[in-house]
């Protein structure tokens, strides 16, 4: 009989019970590094910020603080491809672009930007990294997570195989990490797999002068 996801979770993760999240929770460690990265000083920005749902929904307090950066930088910007961006509270300020077309920002505009599980979905990962590097300011950080497909294995069969239906899935199981690094100006700091199971990874980007 499958048991319910509770009672695993409280059998291999006791100590969510205490703190409302795991030790593999890969949301903590995504906004555990934005927290060591950013200043009171900073302008950021969030790359697909959405409607602010993973802060709605949020139920654990230490994760929820994590995630909500408005107030802890100077500025927090938020863009998207969907409108409900405009109505994200968490947001300092949002904007609304077109994929085809430059981000709606100048160039250097931001301290650190950020992008979680978006990167599988756009149809030019390649641009939308490109036009990171242009909006991050030289010394600044873009930091990644995203899923990212492997040549080999049972896990490359898997992808290959569900890559025939990425349009009704509607994100890429079939994506190379090569496909962001599009600049030498864009250097790759840190590649780590994220817990559980280490299906997605974080990247994290410096961008050096030109």
């Amino acid at each position: 009989m499958t048991q319910p996801a509770d009672t695993l979770t409280a059998r291999f993760y006791p100590e969510a019970a205490f703190g409302g999240f795991t030790r593999d929770d890969a949301s903590i460690e995504f906004y555990t590094r934005i927290a060591a990265l950013i200043r009171p000083t900073d302008r950021v920005l969030d790359y697909g910020a959405g409607r602010g749902a993973q802060i709605d929904t949020e139920t654990a307090p230490h994760r929820r603080w994590l995630k909500t950066l408005k107030g802890r930088v100077a500025h927090l910007e938020g863009c998207d491809l969907d409108p409900v961006v405009m109505d994200n509270p968490y947001l300092d300020h949002a904007a609304l672009f077109d994929p085809a077309a430059p981000l709606p920002y100048g160039d250097a505009s931001f301290d650190l930007v950020y992008s979680n599980w978006v990167f599988e979905h756009v149809e030019d990962p390649a641009r939308v990294a490109a036009e990171l590097l242009r909006v991050t300011r030289p010394g600044g950080t873009v930091l990644v997570v995203n899923h990212f497909s492997v040549d080999g294995g049972l896990r490359g069969a898997l992808e290959k195989t569900m890559a025939r239906h990425a349009k009704k899935l509607g994100w890429r199981p079939e994506f190379p990490i090569d496909t962001v690094l599009v600049s030498e100006k864009l250097r790759l700091c840190s590649l780590k797999s994220i817990k559980p199971m280490g299906f997605f990874t974080m990247m994290e980007f410096r961008r050096l002068p030109d």
